[in-house]
């Protein structure tokens, strides 16, 4: 489980990655793992097209409607961007 949250340069490409293009780096285990150590989530958008967290999603009981729209950095990941700029 402690190799999951390890920050590794493949994983700070993929936050970067998100950043710019709103999507995991294809072909990479690297977006799996940031979206478990809360990195990254993936984004939904509604059938009112409001954009939702997994959790907005699940609130609002869409799953039939509810279609996958990318994924962005959370809040800890932009966090781990700023301390990697900082290095």
């Amino acid at each position: 489980m402690t190799n999951q949250l390890r920050l590794t340069a493949a994983r700070i490409r993929n936050l970067h990655y998100v950043e710019e293009n709103g999507r995991s780096l294809p072909k990479s285990a690297a977006g799996y793992y940031c979206r478990v150590a809360g990195w990254s989530e993936f984004v939904f958008q509604m059938p009112d097209g409001r954009l939702v967290n997994h959790d907005g999603v699940r609130a609002a009981k869409a799953w039939g409607e509810a279609t996958l729209a990318g994924e962005r950095l959370t809040d800890a990941g932009k966090e781990v961007l700023a301390l990697v700029a900082e290095r």
